[in-house]
């Protein structure tokens, strides 16, 4: 089965359970981090997630700062988020670029951010 046979039969399911978990609201919604090399935030499939208010640009940071959480040259962390919003469309989504975009981690990087981007969120 191809990829994108897949994700059409992913969907169709879950189409079909939608009605399982209605009128969940972001506050019920399950929390997902993603470590990587961002996303590119202009994919189509992260325009439906912030129509869908499951991704915002607010909820993307890079570590160090100077890395933009928003442009993923690389492409893997795109890839690994547009899989994710595909399998589990009513997740919150929050994006760290850990990675520059050769893939590498940044030497002056720093991970006590991300604990304190996580300490800010969970009090939601």
């Amino acid at each position: 089965m191809s990829a994108e046979k897949w994700f059409r039969y992913l969907e169709e399911v879950h189409y079909a359970t939608r009605h399982l978990n209605p009128g969940s609201t972001s506050r019920e919604r399950v929390k997902v981090a993603i470590l990587d090399t961002g996303v590119y935030f202009e994919h189509p499939d992260f325009k439906k997630a912030t129509n869908r208010n499951v991704l915002q640009k607010d909820r993307c940071r890079g570590f160090p700062s100077h890395l933009d959480a928003c442009l993923d040259k690389n492409g893997h962390g795109t890839h690994c988020a547009s899989v994710l919003l595909r399998t589990a469309p009513n997740i919150d989504l929050y994006v760290a670029k850990v990675f520059d975009d050769s893939g590498k981690v940044v030497p002056e990087d720093s991970y006590e951010g991300i604990v304190s981007v996580r300490s800010r969120n969970s009090a939601h």
